[in-house]
């Protein structure tokens, strides 16, 4: 168990006066880990030049709760500097490793060369980059704002429906329209691709678009199951659909029930 403030995501397994519910081993391995991997970093937060973190929300090795965790040491040490200093980009449908393993990921490469770029132009031009997302915390899980203009950050947001509903039940062989809402925060750029999974399996079908905001597309399944259709956009700074740099992907899914 850590014994270093600020590891709320522990006091689960800690009795009413602090100290440890279960048995502990006698090497604290977290700490020595984080130390490994950073060079041998203390994390105090004490930065000295312009950072832009950015943390997967389905990270299953550095979990997302350990951004926050820093970004309070960094406001800890750095007080009213914080701002012009700082930024933590949380990325929604992303793991660890990128590309994405299975269609449920999106490959979170984009975003990391964004931030590079950023972060750049900050401590070279001043030019500050977009606004840290906006989240809470509770229990360890963090929850972003569901709306992409106050999430801010720079990850698109997309929501799938059938009739406006996100859980659907139908039968075999009827046509179902799948209506597809996109926000893109400001300062993100403009979507410059769009893709289809009628399953939420296999490769994704990338459709022409007009409307940025809104798409359509129809599905007829042809046996019963359940299925998770999905829609992935990508957003590009300078909207370039030739690049494939910088492109920030995002995902949207639903729940549809087919029966015989």
């Amino acid at each position: 168990m850590p014994t270093r403030s600020g590891f709320d995501a522990y006091d689960q397994y800690r009795l009413a006066n602090g100290t440890p519910r279960y048995p502990q081993r006698p090497v604290l391995a977290g700490a020595a880990i984080s130390q490994a991997v950073s060079g041998g970093g203390t994390h105090s937060g004490a930065i000295t030049g312009k950072v832009i973190a950015v943390s997967s929300l389905l990270d299953a090795d550095a979990f997302p709760w350990h951004a926050d965790w820093y970004g309070r040491q960094v406001r800890s040490a750095l007080g009213a500097g914080f701002e012009d200093t700082f930024r933590l980009w949380f990325t929604d449908h992303a793991d660890h490793i990128a590309p994405g393993r299975t269609p449920r990921l999106i490959d979170y490469t984009g975003i990391v060369e964004q931030a590079l770029r950023d972060v750049a132009a900050w401590a070279e031009h001043g030019r500050a980059p977009a606004p840290s997302t906006r989240y809470t915390v509770a229990g360890g899980q963090v929850e972003v704002a569901a709306a992409a203009a106050q999430r801010r950050g720079l990850q698109p947001k997309d929501d799938v429906t059938v009739d406006d509903r996100q859980s659907f039940t139908t039968t075999v062989g009827q046509p179902l329209r799948l209506d597809a809402e996109i926000a893109v925060p400001p300062g993100a750029g403009s979507v410059v691709d769009i893709a289809w999974n009628a399953t939420g399996l296999g490769p994704f079908e990338p459709v022409q678009f007009t409307d940025s905001s809104r798409v359509s597309h129809t599905v007829t399944y042809s046996a019963p199951g359940t299925y998770y259709p999905a829609v992935r956009v990508s957003v590009q700074r300078e909207a370039d659909r030739r690049t494939p740099f910088a492109r920030i992907e995002t995902l949207g899914r639903m729940r549809i029930v087919v029966h015989p």
